[in-house]
């Protein structure tokens, strides 16, 4: 049985996973410029800062969470939900 490492660049939890149950998020996880885990300690005593530019993109059982580079699509509609979200706090 084949081992895969990763690692949360936070506060580098490395949980051991099973190649099987990992095969199918590899493509995604190889485009991540940061992983994080889902450890609320994680969440509690690490600042995750998201620069400009990059999007949050929660994977793997919903639980892990990758940093990479929005791309256009992305921008488009996050750019018309802030549109929208001004219409409706003006009118």
């Amino acid at each position: 049985m084949k081992l895969s490492i990763i690692k949360c660049a936070a506060c580098g939890h490395e949980p051991f996973v099973k190649d099987s149950k990992f095969s199918e998020y590899r493509k995604e996880y190889n485009r991540f410029e940061k992983v994080f885990c889902g450890t609320n300690s994680c969440r509690e005593a690490h600042d995750r800062e998201i620069p400009k530019g990059y999007q949050l993109v929660h994977f793997w059982f919903g639980v892990w969470s990758g940093l990479r580079v929005m791309d256009i699509e992305n921008y488009k509609v996050v750019k018309r939900a802030k549109q929208l979200v001004e219409l409706a706090l003006k009118g």
